[in-house]
Formats: C-alpha cells, structure tokens, sequence
C-alpha cells in the first residue's frame, strides 16, 4: 500500500477525517491508472460483480467536481488536457445534469 499512496497525510477540513492523502502518480499519470487510462479500481469493481465505486478513493469519484471550502466547485486540475474535463463557456449540458451521478455521490440522491 505504500507504493500506492503519498507518504504524508495532509489536513483538509472538506473530508470527514480531517485529513486526506492523495494517490501516488508513475508514469505521469495516478499509479491506479492502466496503460489506456482506465481505473484499475473501478474495472476491478466491475469484474468482481460489485458497485463500480466500491474500492475508488472519495477524490476519484467526485472528480471532476471538488470540495472546496465546503463548497462543490469545478476541479479544474487537469483543465485543457482532456475535453472530458474541461469546462467550456459553451457547454450545453448544465453541470448539474453533466456530473449527476458525481453530484449524488457528494451530495446523496
């Protein structure tokens, strides 16, 4: 698991614990990541039969949505590297419908 994860938990009051850690990047991409950029943890879930989100850290699945000062914003991290991510001024899905299963996991149905 060390290979996994950062060495260091850092303080976040936006995660229940108080504390979050963050996956550890190989290759320039998130070690759960395979080689077409696929969640690991994610087809895992699938292959076993089980919710897709079941191993998926809270970060991963929320993504591209954020907390933020107890705010949900836009995580604009990766902004400009996939359009899958990238909010657009021209966008004609409102967020709310674009993110819904993100914005239910957050928020709860």
């Amino acid at each position: 698991m060390a290979t996994w994860f950062e060495k260091e938990f850092v303080d976040d009051a936006d995660f229940p614990s108080g504390k979050c850690i963050g996956t550890e990047v190989y290759n320039n991409k998130c070690v759960f990541l395979n080689k077409e950029g696929k969640c690991s943890l994610q087809l895992a879930d699938i292959s076993e039969g089980k919710f897709q989100w079941d191993l998926k850290p809270f970060y991963c699945i929320a993504f591209p949505l954020a907390v933020i000062n107890k705010q949900i914003e836009w995580d604009d991290m990766i902004d400009g590297q996939l359009p899958c991510c990238t909010a657009h001024k021209d966008f004609s899905t409102p967020i709310a419908d674009a993110c819904k299963l993100e914005m239910d996991f957050i928020l709860g149905k």
